[in-house]
């Protein structure tokens, strides 16, 4: 695909130097740390309320900030009719409503169908963050026809870029995206839509970029639910990370072990990639080698419709 046809030069992306890696995603990496701190949450600061990154106009009239749901930014580029939606990542604090809502569709994303108590006080609308991310890409793509958009995030956020990504790609070809530290999303997706993203589609239009210790891609990775090209960077291994990684990979039930969440709190917090990784040497890409099969099949609940979760009635 020609730089003309592709203004992103994604493909170049697995494989280009360190000055042109830069270029793309220093400025992504910007957006998504305004996700945090431009809505409304544990890591709101006023002062980012209607900030934008160098280069790029925020949307300020298509700004997703509820007080509790999914959370994301539009960013435009006119001269280069190139367009970024940035998702937010789980806020951690879940003594707020933020933080709780975000923890009970982080469950939900993971296929936990029966949710603990206090989710009762979310809707299931409120809840479906993959539903939300999906309408928000396409209200950017109405509202900017023509243009070139790409997504992003970190985390939760990075689930949901690559998400949207996939569902709303065309000629087949995803969208392109860029994620930070992705968690599983394929499964995800494929639950709330029927959609199967073809391996083929995805192949250098998504990016997974993540320390080579964070347990969140790294259990992603291990469960063949990423795809497209996974990227670590080659860091030191955190004494925190030896044990949660001593079987080559974090365990399926990585989050109750403490040595893991330790490593979580080394490595993935999203200060590690936006000072600290980032600016520094480019990470080494390869395709997801667990993708596979021909994809691209809606099965019968391919539209968003209406989902619902139960709760557990025990407390």
């Amino acid at each position: 695909m020609s730089g003309e046809m592709d203004p992103w030069r994604i493909q170049q992306l697995a494989a280009c130097g360190d000055d042109e890696f830069h270029s793309l995603v220093v400025p992504l990496s910007r957006m998504v740390r305004l996700t945090y701190t431009a809505t409304h949450g544990s890591y709101f600061n006023a002062s980012d309320a209607d900030a934008t990154v160098e280069g790029w106009e925020r949307d300020l009239l298509r700004t997703a900030d509820p007080s509790a749901g999914m959370r994301a930014l539009l960013f435009v580029q006119r001269p280069t009719r190139r367009a970024v939606v940035a998702f937010r990542g789980t806020d951690l604090n879940t003594s707020t409503v933020s933080g709780a809502a975000d923890r009970c569709a982080d469950l939900a994303l993971a296929g936990q169908r029966v949710l603990p108590p206090p989710c009762r006080e979310f809707s299931n609308r409120t809840l479906d963050y993959i539903a939300r991310a999906l309408e928000f890409v396409a209200s950017a793509l109405g509202a900017y026809p023509g243009f070139a958009i790409l997504t992003t995030g970190h985390s939760l956020g990075a689930s949901l870029a690559m998400a949207a990504a996939s569902f709303h790609g065309t000629h087949g070809a995803t969208l392109p995206a860029v994620g930070f530290a992705a968690g599983s999303w394929r499964s995800a997706l494929r639950r709330r839509t029927g959609f199967e993203p073809p391996a083929a589609a995805a192949a250098r239009r998504l990016y997974a970029l993540a320390d080579r210790w964070d347990p969140v891609q790294g259990s992603a990775n291990a469960s063949g639910d990423l795809l497209g090209e996974v990227c670590t960077w080659a860091d030191d291994e955190p004494v925190s990370c030896s044990a949660c990684w001593s079987g080559g990979a974090p365990p399926a039930n990585w989050t109750a072990r403490a040595a893991c969440v330790a490593c979580f709190e080394a490595t993935h917090i999203y200060a590690n990639y936006l000072y600290r990784l980032v600016p520094g040497p480019r990470p080494e890409c390869k395709a997801d080698s667990t993708a596979g099969g021909e994809g691209g099949k809606a099965g019968p609940a391919a539209a968003c419709t209406t989902i619902q979760w139960h709760y557990d009635s025990s407390e």
